[in-house]
C-alpha cells in the first residue's frame, strides 16, 4: 500500500472474520500514524465524553458474542452502535487509562524477558543434555520400568461411578456431559491399586 486512509490515533474493531467468540483473544487494536483500513474493520474515534483509550481497554473485556452473527462471524455497525458500554466520568477514565497503560508496558517487558529466558533455557539444555560419544548409551528400558495405563472396556459403563472426561467430550470449549462415560472403581481395583 502506498496510500492511506487515516493519520491519526484510532481504535479498529473487526468487522467479520475477527475472533469474536474466543473470549482470551483481543478483539480491538490501538493504531496510531499512517494507516489503511479496508471495510473488514470498525473505525472508532474518542468524543468529548469517551477517551479513546479507554473505549480501547472497554472492548477488551466485553463479550460481545451475542452481537455476531453468521457462519463467518460478523460484527454489523448497527450491532455494534447498540452496544451497552459503562461510562464513567472523564477523569475516571483517563485514571484507569493510566493505570492500565502502565501494566501493557509492564507485561510488554514481561514478554520480552520471558522470551529471552526461554531462549537462555533452550541454549542450556542444549548444551547440557548433548552428549559426545564417550558417554555410555544405554537402553531406555535398562533404566526405568514401564507400567502401561489401562484400557477400558464399553461393557465396564455405567452412569455411576467417576466420569472420565476425554478429549473426545470437549467440543467447542465445553464439556460435552452427553458422551461422557463413567468408571466404576470397583470394576478395576486391580489396576487403581
Amino acid at each position: 500500500i502506498d496510500d492511506f486512509l487515516t493519520n491519526e490515533e484510532l481504535v479498529l474493531l473487526g468487522e467479520d472474520g475477527a475472533p469474536f467468540l474466543d473470549l482470551i483473544k483481543e478483539k480491538a487494536y490501538l493504531i496510531s500514524g499512517k494507516a489503511w483500513v479496508n471495510n473488514h474493520a470498525h473505525i472508532l474515534t474518542g468524543t468529548e465524553i469517551a477517551r479513546l483509550r479507554f473505549l480501547f481497554y472497554v472492548l477488551q473485556t466485553l463479550n460481545i458474542s451475542h452481537l455476531v452473527h453468521g457462519n463467518i462471524p460478523k460484527l454489523t455497525k448497527k450491532d455494534l452502535q447498540e452496544l451497552q458500554i459503562p461510562l464513567p466520568p472523564l477523569a475516571v477514565q483517563s485514571e484507569i487509562v493510566r493505570v492500565l497503560d502502565k501494566f501493557t508496558l509492564h507485561k510488554a517487558e514481561l514478554a520480552a524477558e520471558l522470551a529471552a529466558r526461554l531462549q537462555q533455557y533452550e541454549y542450556y539444555r542444549d548444551q547440557l543434555l548433548t552428549f559426545d560419544d564417550t558417554v555410555k548409551r544405554v537402553k531406555l528400558g535398562e533404566v526405568c520400568h514401564f507400567q502401561n495405563g489401562f484400557s477400558f472396556q464399553s461393557s465396564k459403563f455405567e452412569k455411576a461411578g467417576s466420569p472420565i472426561l476425554r478429549i473426545t467430550n470437549i467440543k467447542d470449549r465445553q464439556i460435552d456431559e452427553d458422551s461422557l462415560v463413567f468408571l466404576n472403581p470397583k470394576d478395576y481395583k486391580e489396576n487403581l491399586e
